[in-house]
């Protein structure tokens, strides 16, 4: 057993520097290592359930990080938006796919139920590369985010009812499913209520706070699927009720190596789910995998088109639906209990999910240089130009208007500077037009608003957006049209502080540094006479 772990690791680990080397996504390394795996080494019956307990694991894990790391404050500006995405593309995609499965031969029942599968977009592909891409705080990251939300809560939700209508004892399944939900929300308010008042205990050991995050999540995964409620449910709101802790932040960067482990796993068993078969399968296996690559994303694209979305945003996001989810093969498998579906329909959903998300990978990843390529290409990624007072003799732009870039508005509006905002913040945009300040609702990243922006006759940009493919967007749009402009933007970390100062930008300011050198320069100043110290606001 060990032997065959070591195997898998080191092959892996080969397949995935390889991968590095060349500059790929790591997550299309560890599908293709399973794929591999599984046809040069035998798996023994034992060695598979290690393989599936981990899987299952490795999701449990998941999905509690996403609940902990969940910031409920900063997704009410998208909710909207993902809830309306998350419902319609469920039910246009649900009966496209449909009519499409129909097409290829599938009985009704089938396609239903593939259909349903289909429609859903893998959350553990889109969280891994967007939090290997550090842009979870985007207008695209946030969308998407609440959008697999969504859809992850309507697929718990049919993985709830679905058994409820193939049971033998509807009416117990029904009750046994509410006094779960029940106990669930008493649980929920206890916990709520109640850990303010341990957690100053939990924090005084590191071990503790690790251990007591492993038993709350598998506890109540354990307790709650006695309810007929899937463990990543449970998993979920674990983490959602621990988000609002001080020790939130620790308990992510504890278990956050633990997950990889066992996410690596994940895909290196979505990879070796794969198996050669006849030429007719594989030829309806790429038709459907293309229908997936190609239409959910378009589908995608058409309703976020109504809602206005910025086309950026709107190309990133649409390109996070262009593969099935894990909660694919979770409904598969429920429904293979009913003898609804047979392994030869198993085998065709693995080799869909093998090759979306495998190809999908390298679409998300390259989202944003796939989205300059084709963005001049096709007329209606083409947006309407902006001609109005709102550009009319602007000084200077600021990129960004919360926190850091709040304070710097203040400064703007007491130099009596003609400036213009730029956010993606709905709520922010009000307010600033109720301030009778000129704002635009935008992503900064979109090159055609930049385009349009970006005058002559602005004087100086101000970025406070931490995105260094962002600002350098920006600086270099801004210096094609005065090269005077001053230029100021943040920076996330020292390697893209360097990165800036080497563009040539005239100021870079990263916030943490100068947090340390205001700390620095209030010691120089004051000592460490506490009565020496003023007390400062902000």
């Amino acid at each position: 057993m060990l032997q065959k772990l070591a195997l898998v690791f080191t092959f892996t680990f080969l397949v995935t520097f390889l991968f590095s080397l060349l500059n790929q996504p790591v997550i299309s390394s560890y599908i293709l290592s399973g794929f591999l795996i599984s046809h040069l080494v035998n798996i023994d019956p034992i060695f598979e359930e290690l393989i599936n307990f981990s899987t299952e694991l490795g999701l449990i894990l998941l999905l509690f990080l996403v609940g902990l790391n969940l910031n409920l404050d900063s997704l009410k500006e998208v909710s909207k938006k993902s809830f309306i995405l998350g419902i319609f593309q469920e039910i246009i995609t649900t009966f496209i796919g449909f009519l499409f499965l129909k097409i290829l031969g599938f009985s009704n029942v089938l396609s239903l139920i593939l259909a349903l599968a289909f429609s859903f977009s893998s959350t553990i592909l889109t969280v891994k590369i967007f939090s290997d891409k550090k842009v979870f705080d985007t207008l695209y990251g946030k969308i998407a985010i609440g959008f697999m939300i969504v859809q992850d809560l309507i697929a718990v939700i049919l993985i709830l009812v679905l058994p409820l209508f193939f049971s033998n004892d509807k009416v117990f399944g029904l009750e046994k499913f509410f006094i779960g939900l029940l106990t669930l929300g008493l649980i929920s308010f206890l916990v709520l209520k109640f850990i303010r008042k341990v957690e100053r205990f939990l924090e005084k050991s590191i071990e503790i706070l690790f251990l007591f995050s492993l038993f709350f999540v598998l506890f109540l995964s354990t307790l709650f699927l006695n309810f007929n409620i899937p463990i990543e449910v449970s998993a979920f709101i674990s983490g959602v009720l621990l988000s609002g802790t001080y020790f939130a932040k620790e308990i992510s960067s504890r278990l956050s190596p633990l997950r990889d482990f066992f996410l690596i796993l994940f895909f290196v068993y979505i990879g070796s789910l794969f198996k050669f078969s006849s030429f007719d399968f594989i030829l309806k296996g790429l038709v459907i995998s293309l229908f997936i690559l190609i239409f959910n994303p378009l589908i995608i694209w058409f309703i976020l088109l109504f809602l206005k979305v910025p086309p950026r945003v709107n190309f990133i996001v649409s390109l996070t639906g262009g593969q099935i989810s894990e909660f694919s093969f979770i409904l598969a498998n429920l429904v293979k209990k009913y003898n609804l579906l047979d392994e030869k329909i198993l085998s065709l959903i693995s080799f869909v999910g093998f090759t979306t998300i495998f190809i999908s990978s390298y679409f998300i990843y390259y989202s944003d240089k796939l989205y300059e390529k084709i963005r001049l290409k096709f007329g209606f990624y083409r947006k309407e130009r902006i001609q109005d007072e709102r550009i009319e003799g602007i000084e200077v732009i600021l990129f960004g208007c919360d926190r850091t870039g709040y304070l710097v508005k203040e400064s703007l509006k007491e130099l009596n500077k003609k400036f213009l905002v730029i956010d993606y913040n709905v709520s922010i945009i009000e307010k600033l037009q109720a301030e009778n300040i000129k704002a635009i609702y935008g992503d900064a990243g979109d090159i055609d608003l930049l385009l349009d922006i970006l005058k002559p006759s602005v004087k100086a940009i101000i970025s406070t957006i931490p995105d260094a493919n962002i600002n350098e967007l920006i600086f270099r749009i801004a210096k094609s049209k005065n090269k005077d402009i001053i230029t100021i933007v943040a920076a996330k970390d020292k390697n893209d502080f360097e990165k800036m100062q080497k563009l040539g930008v005239d100021y870079v300011f990263w916030p943490h540094l100068l947090g340390g050198k205001f700390i620095s320069d209030l010691i120089k100043n004051f000592g460490f006479e506490v009565e020496n110290y003023p007390r400062l606001q902000v």
